[in-house]
């Protein structure tokens, strides 16, 4: 049956939406129309409502409308009876999933079966993909065009995607998520392959689109069957007895004090379909007509995320935490796989390409200076898996030689790819890379791989291992002092910290919340300590600004570098002057002064002469900043004592509060960008009064100068062999440095946590914090560090001089 545009266009239709009830309006009562339109509307609520009932609506219906046009999807109109037929064919695998591998059916059973009776041949099963996969790879099957190599192709990839089912079931038992992931992506194909044969007259754009109604329904349905089946009968909920009754039940092999989180999984997997479900139908409503698929994308991101955050807070409070937060990135990414196939359907492969192209185009556009800067990220990260590449890429290339092996359609060579280096060894793809990669600015592109190596090193061992090594170590040393005394050592080094241009203040804050706790609860308690921590931390803040205001920013105005560090010429510092020069303490001031940078902005005010009380008062609200960084570190204390055993929600509690510190911080600096970007726009003649600090301005001409000719003689075309040598050589051994410490962190660094103490776990001696291969690691960060100074110093001098020349040969 074909689905006429006339009952798409029918404008006397049945209102389908979660945010109102069902309307049915009068219809003639042909055959045509024998069945009500499902429609759409979503669009205003006030479309079925009198004028005078929606200006009486309350704010609690208004916040209700909003809260429903946010978090459910639009949904297409389709007769009823189009939408009952796709509902009961989506419904159908669900249940069978459900009743398979979930509480509410046998899925207890069916993991403890496929556990004992198949998970030994997980191996051979895994090996048998990977060996199949890297055969058609190897032997092009992507260029077998002929009707006998289509047709083997397809029954090799079907094998493959048999296989991969399988998989994912035999290894249930120690990946409980494959079962939901290979769910989501078979029932794209379930819902394609009905779209194919019972909707085939029906362009694949329009019927996707259709699927939002019945994904969405099924996805609320499912979710009130779990919801009321969990308070039928006692052992239906979750909770420490059912918990270690489903483990047994299920066969995990945990110890006492662990988690069984397959459990949970079952237990809860009728949620995770409804989500899934949710998240197809809000794809599928992307594709309607009209819509802006940008604008809504944005918009379901957002929901996506809150949704993931809040179940994984739910089901860590639950002590399944962290085989969550797997099962949850599984769901993510077979959720984005489904929607890939759907996506792949919906358009043609000319509007795909377009599609594609224009997506490039926007990129472009909009992050086209930031490129070298991404790219130098691609060749940290993925140098050695090119290396395979091309090794790979050899060998198809000599297997593309051999006579015997000829393809029905073999890879054409293009004008622009002859002069590619590679031609005969490497294959047409290859060498299409090997073109991208030499119209880069590779001395840019290397440079921006080593920072990026440097800062992950930095955060790797300097902040993960050292930081934890210290924060220990103070830990251990203040147990035995007083709280003043402690107090005191703390503010001096957060004090010293503070006055350090680059050290912001979270981690000062961070600090804090650990050491202090384990000093004072004995004598104040948990939450006292935590109250005392926020005192300490707050008057330490002001204490920092007033230092930075009156010591450096008012003794130092005269400094042309303080000046310039400050960045007084740019738009950011004038737009930032102009507002705290204001009287008062607004809003647009407040939310400089919280999230601006924290030197950079204290000192600006020195510069200024501002009056230091009312900005000490513009910076009181900092203590919503302080407060969930100091939570975060206090309660990643508690979460290290005794292995988390006294107090095991405070892991999950760390986590939460270190993402609400990361929404504070971000939020802040939105709010007062979003205040000085009013400033720009809105008092353009007041900023463009402000006078030009000149000798700034003079020293940004040298500095420009001085990077314009660095450009230049870095070009990497002209720099002489040894330099290229030199920067190559700090690249990799960046690179190396960077893959030892991920892939062998454990051969690297001895496990350390920070309830430990040096002598016990280190036999006294820090230095053993580090293993022969971590020590090896750090010596290739150094190593390359140095390597790029040498090549950095000579390429500025190198600069320098050539500047120097070009003034000196300038004509009088």
């Amino acid at each position: 049956m074909s689905f006429s545009q006339q009952e798409v266009d029918h404008k006397k239709s049945v209102s389908f939406d979660a945010s109102i009830p069902l309307e049915i309006e009068p219809k003639a009562k042909s055959s045509e129309q024998a069945l009500p339109d499902i429609e759409e509307s979503n669009n205003s609520f006030q479309d079925t409502m009198p004028l005078d009932e929606d200006e009486d609506k309350s704010c609690c219906g208004r916040l209700c409308e909003a809260f429903s046009r946010f978090l459910f999807p639009k949904l297409t109109p389709i007769s009823a009876s189009k939408f009952i037929v796709l509902t009961v064919l989506v419904a159908v695998p669900v249940v069978l999933y459900i009743y398979l591998f979930t509480k509410m059916g046998i899925g207890l059973k069916t993991f403890l079966y496929l556990s004992q009776n198949f998970q030994g041949y997980t191996g051979y099963l895994g090996l048998g993909i990977a060996s199949m996969a890297f055969f058609l790879y190897l032997f092009d099957c992507y260029y077998w065009s002929s009707r006998s190599g289509v047709i083997l192709r397809n029954l090799f990839l079907l094998l493959i995607v048999f296989a991969c089912g399988l998989f994912a079931l035999f290894t249930s038992s120690d990946y409980p998520f494959g079962p939901i992931a290979l769910f989501i992506v078979l029932i794209a194909f379930w819902m394609i392959g009905i779209g194919r044969s019972i909707f085939k007259h029906v362009p694949a754009k329009q019927y996707v689109s259709w699927l939002s109604g019945p994904f969405f329904c099924v996805s609320f349905l499912v979710f009130v069957v779990w919801f009321t089946w969990t308070f039928l009968r006692e052992e239906n909920e979750w909770n420490p007895a059912t918990a270690e009754a489903d483990a047994a039940a299920i066969g995990c092999d945990v110890d006492a004090d662990e988690q069984c989180y397959n459990a949970f999984i079952v237990w809860i997997g009728p949620f995770l379909i409804s989500l899934g479900l949710l998240f197809l139908s809000f794809f599928a409503s992307f594709l309607r007509p009209g819509t802006s698929a940008e604008q809504e994308t944005t918009k379901f991101a957002r929901i996506w995320m809150f949704l993931l955050f809040g179940m994984w807070v739910g089901a860590s409070l639950a002590g399944a935490g962290a085989g969550v937060s797997t099962t949850l990135a599984a769901l993510t990414l077979a959720l984005f796989i489904a929607a890939a196939i759907i996506l792949a359907i919906s358009f043609e492969k000319v509007e795909r390409k377009e599609r594609l192209n224009d997506i490039g185009d926007a990129l472009v556009e909009k992050y086209g200076n930031h490129f070298d800067v991404f790219r130098g990220l691609l060749i940290v990260t993925c140098t050695p898996i090119f290396m395979i590449y091309f090794v790979i890429s050899f060998i198809i290339q000599r297997i593309r030689s051999v006579s015997c092996f000829q393809y029905s359609k073999p890879p054409s060579n293009t004008q622009s790819l002859r002069h590619i280096g590679g031609n005969g060894w490497l294959t047409i793809e290859a060498r299409r890379l090997l073109r991208e990669f030499q119209s880069w600015n590779k001395t840019k592109v290397y440079t921006y791989a080593i920072y990026w190596g440097l800062a992950f090193m930095v955060m790797s061992v300097i902040v993960s291992q050292f930081t934890l090594l210290f924060l220990s170590w103070l830990i251990e040393k203040t147990e035995a002092m007083s709280l003043g005394a402690v107090t005191g050592l703390l503010v001096a080094i957060g004090m010293t910290m503070f006055l350090l241009p680059p050290v912001p203040g979270v981690p000062i804050y961070l600090t804090l919340g650990i050491v202090i706790l384990p000093v004072g609860q004995d004598t104040m308690g948990i939450y006292g300590s935590i109250f005392y921590a926020l005192g300490v931390s707050l008057c330490l803040k002001l204490l920092a600004c007033t230092l930075q205001q009156k010591m450096i920013g008012g003794l130092m105005q005269n400094s042309v570098s303080v000046r310039q560090f400050c960045s007084v010429n740019s738009n950011l510092m004038r737009s930032m002057k102009l507002v705290l020069q204001e009287k008062g303490i607004g809003i647009a001031k407040v939310s400089i002064l919280v999230g601006g940078p924290d030197w950079p902005t204290s000192v600006l005010c020195g510069i200024m002469d501002l009056e230091l009380i009312p900005i000490l008062v513009g910076t009181l609200p900092i203590i919503f900043l302080i407060t969930p960084t100091l939570l975060t570190g206090s309660f990643t204390y508690m979460a290290s004592v005794n292995d988390g055993q006294d107090y095991p929600w405070a892991g999950t509690l760390a986590a939460i509060f270190a993402a609400i510190t990361g929404v504070v911080q971000f939020g802040s600096m939105v709010v007062a960008a979003y205040y000085l970007e009013q400033t720009v726009s809105t008092r353009g003649e007041e900023l463009e009064a402000i006078p030009i600090d000149e000798e700034v301005r003079e020293a940004d001409e040298k500095d420009e100068a001085i990077s314009n000719a660095y450009n230049q003689v870095t070009e990497w075309s002209l720099l002489p062999l040894w330099s290229k040598f030199v920067l190559g050589s700090s690249l990799a051994t960046m690179i190396t440095s960077c893959y030892l410490v991920q892939l062998f962190a454990d051969k690297c660094f001895t496990e350390y946590q920070l309830t430990y103490t040096i002598d016990e776990h280190l036999d006294g001696d820090w230095k053993n914090l580090v293993k022969p291969l971590g020590i090896v690691a750090n010596i290739l960060l150094l190593v390359s560090c140095l390597l790029l100074y040498i090549f950095r110093s000579w390429a500025m001098r190198k600069a320098r001089n050539n500047i120097t020349n070009s003034v000196e040969n300038i004509p009088p």
